[in-house]
């Protein structure tokens, strides 16, 4: 049991509750006896060779192993219905929390839509009819007093309930029984103020007891269609004519249109049923019980083919006065009025649904032009009072203009004779100022001439200045081609003396060069030896010699004849210093005090600002 059901475990449980119930099951198989004994166990083993001693005892030992196995899977059930509980309930809770949340939201939302309507229709109350807004005033004090009603009921019975709650002793049943009497006194008055809809749903529906309507459902339909347009003429009556006669038609038309339909599609229904064989009435309603005794899916309408045998035997037995084709009509027609009460039922609230929601519309359409009337005439006698305003605004800017003209005019006047005063000033201040012109003018002109002589003076002056400077310029020339003939003769000079020394030294190269050939030339006599510039470049035999192949493991492995780093840092003195120069204390006082301590240090090497040698770290 345990092997088969691991791998479900695995796949129906989380990690950590799996792990947990897979150790439980095997202790209890272990326990039981189902799994053969480990072959370490000495006890066990013993035990097996015990029972397996006599068939009686077998028998036993099987017995009491399924006893114990049928223990853990029940206790195994157990477990896992309280979890199955505890994950309905964990799911519950986080759909009630995120139920809770879009509740909020939606409240939020509302009280600010409810902000924004109550600011609209503050801003436009002044455009409804007295009469409307104290009626309307009226009505919201009449709801004000029936929530702070309810309101009070509703919390004096909590406060009724937390008292309740807080008393440590049992409450008495007289103090129960009077908080049930209010509580269903609430519940009955709420249920008064409450209005439901359930004409539709008697006209619609069915008897309990499965018998059948006294009204066909075409006559039910067309009495509803009636009512529907009874009202809709009802509410057009209500208006006074004063809606837009087109929005009547087209909403008139519209409900007309939605009752022939269904009254099509109930034709339509009724038109299938006509050709079915007719039935005895006590035969269906004896199958319409016996149907009512199956499940959902047989009782909902479905068709012949997935009805089991098993019902047409019933009804056979039921009614044996029938044969088996003819129970399985009775049942098909059984099924089929089903159905088409089913479907007349649907068709029936979906028209109910449409003129509703077209009556509906129909209202708020009323509201809306009888507020876009309002605003018309608002509008319009907003327009006259603006015409008003604006011929009365006309009449005071035409006179406003008159008395703007005659100021003006007199400014006018009193410019032009300022005007003329300003031209007799200022041909005056022209006459003078022409004047006051020609003297400057006559100054200029002698000021002109003054400065024509002066230019004059200054170019006989400039043109004697020239003469000057073109002879001291022609006596430097003179001079100047004096000493270009004498640096010419001493450039002539200093070539001669470098060619003269070019060629002792020519000279000399000549003899030295004979003297190492007369030196070479005698000691070629002497060892005997023929001079060959190009025996030097010869192979000798260490160049001929090859050089053998050295492995990278024989290169590494060479001798160190001097201080590895391990040997270095064995030093104190060297530790000490690299530790000075790591804390950055090795040019300060202390740190050059501790590294020369003990030793003597040149004068070349001491660290001193007036030491040009000094080194630095």
């Amino acid at each position: 049991m345990g092997v088969g059901l691991l791998p479900v475990w695995l796949f129906l449980y989380p990690p950590a509750p799996c792990i947990f119930f897979f150790f439980l099951f095997s202790f209890s198989i272990q326990q039981c006896g189902r799994m053969p004994p480990p072959k370490k166990s000495v006890a066990l083993r013993h035990r097996a060779h015990m029972i397996a001693s006599s068939v009686e005892d077998q028998e036993a030992a099987l017995m009491e192993w399924r006893a114990r196995a049928q223990q853990g899977k029940e206790t195994l059930q157990r477990i896992r219905s309280k979890m199955d509980a505890h994950k309905k309930s964990a799911e519950t809770t986080k759909r009630g929390g995120r139920w809770l949340a879009e509740w909020t939201s939606l409240q939020r939302e509302a009280v600010s839509r409810d902000l924004e309507l109550s600011k609209a229709y503050a801003s436009c109350a002044h455009l409804l009819p007295q009469s409307l807004r104290n009626k309307l005033t009226e009505q919201e004090e009449q709801k004000n007093a029936l929530l702070g009603y309810l309101s009070e009921r509703v919390t004096r019975i909590r406060k009724e309930l937390e008292r309740l709650h807080k008393q440590k002793n049992q409450p008495s049943q007289e103090a129960l029984r009077t908080l049930s009497e209010s509580i269903s006194a609430l519940r009955k008055e709420l249920l008064e103020k409450k209005v439901t809809d359930v004409e539709a749903e008697k006209m619609i529906c069915g008897e309990a007891n499965g018998e059948t309507d006294k009204q066909s459902p075409m006559e039910t339909l067309q009495r509803l269609i009636q009512s529907t347009m009874k009202t809709f003429d009802g509410i057009c009556e209500s208006i006074d004519g004063k809606i837009n006669a087109a929005l009547v038609e087209t909403y008139r038309n519209a409900l007309q249109t939605e009752g022939e339909n269904t009254t099509s599609q109930a034709a339509a229904c009724t038109d299938r049923r006509v050709g079915t064989v007719l039935q005895s009435q006590n035969d269906l309603r004896t199958v319409s019980l016996i149907l009512k005794t199956y499940d959902s899916e047989v009782e909902s309408g479905t068709t012949a083919a997935v009805i089991s045998d098993e019902l047409y035997d019933r009804v056979q037995r039921a009614l044996p006065h029938l044969s088996k084709m003819s129970a399985r009509r009775v049942v098909d027609e059984a099924l089929r009025q089903k159905r088409g009460r089913v479907y007349m039922r649907s068709v029936i609230l979906q028209y109910k649904k449409r003129s509703t929601e077209l009556l509906e519309s129909f209202k708020k359409a009323v509201m809306a032009e009888e507020e876009i009337v309002k605003m018309r005439n608002a509008i319009s006698e907003e327009a006259r009072m603006r015409e008003e305003r604006q011929q009365k605004t006309q009449e005071e800017l035409e006179r406003l203009r008159i008395v703007r003209e005659a100021k003006d005019a007199s400014r006018r006047a009193e410019e032009e004779a300022k005007k003329m005063e300003e031209d007799e000033k200022h041909q005056k201040l022209l006459c003078i100022r022409e004047a006051e012109f020609q003297e400057r003018l006559r100054r200029l002109k002698e000021y002109q001439e003054e400065q024509r002589e002066l230019q004059e003076n200054e170019r006989v002056v400039q043109q004697a200045l020239a003469e000057e400077n073109a002879l001291k310029k022609a006596i430097q020339k003179d001079h100047n081609a004096k000493r270009v003939e004498e640096r010419k003769k001493e450039y002539e000079e200093k070539c001669r003396l470098r060619k003269k020394h070019q060629k002792e030294m020519e000279e000399l190269r000549k003899a030295h060069q004979r003297t190492l050939e007369t030196f070479f030339k005698g000691i070629e006599k002497r060892l005997g030896v023929t001079y060959d510039a190009e025996r030097v470049l010869q192979p000798t035999t260490s160049s001929q010699q090859s050089v053998p192949f050295v492995s990278f493991s024989e290169a590494s492995q060479f001798n160190v004849h001097g201080y590895t780093v391990d040997d270095i840092m064995k030093d104190p003195r060297f530790r000490l210093q690299l530790a000075l120069m790591e804390a950055g204390l090795h040019q300060t006082p202390y740190g050059r005090e501790v590294i020369s301590r003990g030793y003597h240090v040149p004068a070349a090497q001491r660290p001193s600002e007036d030491n040009p040698l000094r080194m630095e770290y």
